[in-house]
């Protein structure tokens, strides 16, 4: 399940969905919702600090939820979800409805998520479990289409990514870490 501290780690109170193991979790836009991935019914939504959980899961394929990535756009939150087989979902409204947005993604077993603000576009990366056909994935377009971008990663098997200024980092199962500075 969920748990919270707020006295930097002295004590922890738990917030519920106790027998999911917990996955990822992101804060949207305000700062105020909480979107919780779990491998079991997820994803889940809390207006309350982890008070209270919805489950916010309609038109998801599956509810096992590697990843979550939140980019606000236009004044309006874009979920991401990577799946463990069905590739990524988008939501537009703070996951009341899920869309699949694939095309292009070979692989669709996504292990983590990023977005990038950089090069004055917003970017989404996704990594994915695979040694052949895996690796890192770019959508300019939120989802819409994505492109492999792997030239000098030679580890596809992508567990975790981050984005720190115009720098992507990507970890890998038994590699290292891999840099990018120019979007994979």
């Amino acid at each position: 399940g969920v748990y919270r501290t707020s006295d930097m780690g002295g004590t922890w109170e738990a917030l519920g969905l106790e027998g999911n193991e917990i996955t990822d979790f992101d804060f949207g836009s305000s700062g105020t919702i909480l979107y919780v991935g779990a491998k079991n019914g997820g994803p889940f939504k809390s207006t309350n600090n982890g008070t209270n959980w919805t489950g916010v899961n309609n038109g998801l394929t599956t509810q096992y939820i590697r990843t979550l990535a939140i980019s606000p756009s236009l004044n309006e939150t874009y979920l991401f979800a990577g799946t463990s087989g069905e590739g990524v979902f988008l939501s537009t409204n703070n996951g009341a409805n899920w869309n699949a947005v694939n095309n292009g993604l070979t692989n669709q077993s996504v292990r983590a998520l990023a977005i990038s603000h950089g090069f004055g576009e917003t970017n989404i990366f996704a990594g994915t479990y695979n040694t052949s056909g895996g690796g890192v994935f770019l959508s300019t377009n939120n989802g819409t289409n994505w492109t492999t971008v792997n030239d000098g990663l030679t580890n596809q098997w992508v567990r975790t990514l981050t984005v720190s200024e115009n720098n992507l980092f990507a970890g890998t199962g038994g590699s290292g870490v891999f840099l990018s500075t120019n979007n994979g």
